[in-house]
């Protein structure tokens, strides 16, 4: 009770420090030797049940009487991107092995373009030329009977340097009949707390699941767990063709509460198990 007491105290005169200053009518004018006198508005506080932020109205109240409270900062941004190191030049003739991965990532274009949307630019790290390349596509021409590659070249003049020309390596992949993939059993541990509103969150979460859904057939599995404060079984494992199902637990999906993702992990592992294919496609995706 005493460090109580005291810390009222402390806040009291805090306070009251914070709210000298002149332009204000009646209280009375303290004066120290060797400073000037200072006009002092008296303060009475109460000692509240609870210590809660001064709404926008108060806010706005004390800062038109030359009180000062900081405005809200901006939200949180939990993007991060690597930094980007230029390559520099090599010599061909020195170095005449080049090497690039087979596999094909497109998503710095959509996230760009999310950027431009929004009326800003990209950060650098966000700028991934490969991707962005290889977002369109390019008709290159398919492997023959027996190859797994089909390679392409085109070269031409660079339009950056007179004395350089550029060289496009197309690389296409056989592709795959669907009837050949192996059934999937897939299960969504899906967070569905209060962080998740963002238009780019959940909302986008249910669009591209549409689209996966839409690829699935009668020997595909789907189920959905969702997590915020407790766990909870929006879809047991369903057929991919029943797809009017697997959109319905999808659109009552909604964003709300705290995180606690451990007690849904257990959960999705459980249904999985229970239709687990053998030799197939198991999945649990967080």
């Amino acid at each position: 009770m005493k460090c109580t007491h005291i810390t009222w105290v402390f806040l009291a005169l805090l306070l009251t420090a914070c709210s000298s200053g002149t332009g204000h009518d009646g209280g009375q004018t303290e004066h120290s030797p060797g400073r000037p006198a200072t006009k002092v508005r008296e303060q009475h506080i109460s000692r509240p049940d609870t210590f809660a932020l001064p709404s926008q109205s108060i806010t706005r109240t004390l800062q038109e009487q030359g009180e000062f409270f900081p405005e809200p900062g901006p939200a949180w941004n939990r993007e991060s991107y690597n930094a980007v190191q230029e390559n520099t030049f090599i010599n061909a003739g020195n170095a005449p092995l080049s090497t690039f991965s087979i596999d094909v990532d497109t998503a710095s274009y959509t996230n760009v373009r999310r950027f431009i949307n929004n009326g800003t630019l990209p950060p650098v790290g966000a700028v991934r030329i490969e991707e962005m390349v290889n977002y369109f596509s390019y008709n290159y021409p398919k492997p023959k009977a027996g190859d797994p590659l089909a390679l392409s070249a085109e070269l031409g003049p660079s339009p950056y340097h007179q004395d350089y020309q550029l060289v496009r390596i197309g690389l296409a992949a056989r592709e795959l009949d669907k009837k050949q993939l192996p059934p999937a059993n897939l299960v969504f541990l899906i967070d569905v707390s209060g962080s998740m509103r963002a238009a780019n969150k959940l909302p986008l979460l249910q669009q591209a699941f549409r689209l996966l859904v839409q690829q699935l057939d009668a020997r595909d599995r789907v189920a959905i767990v969702v997590y915020a404060g407790e766990e909870r079984v929006v879809l047991r494992p369903t057929p991919g063709n029943k797809q009017e199902t697997i959109f319905a637990a999808l659109d009552s999906l909604r964003a709300s509460g705290s995180t606690h993702a451990s007690s849904g992990i257990r959960t999705a592992y459980e249904l999985a198990r229970s239709s687990f294919i053998k030799n197939g496609n198991n999945r649990v995706i967080l």
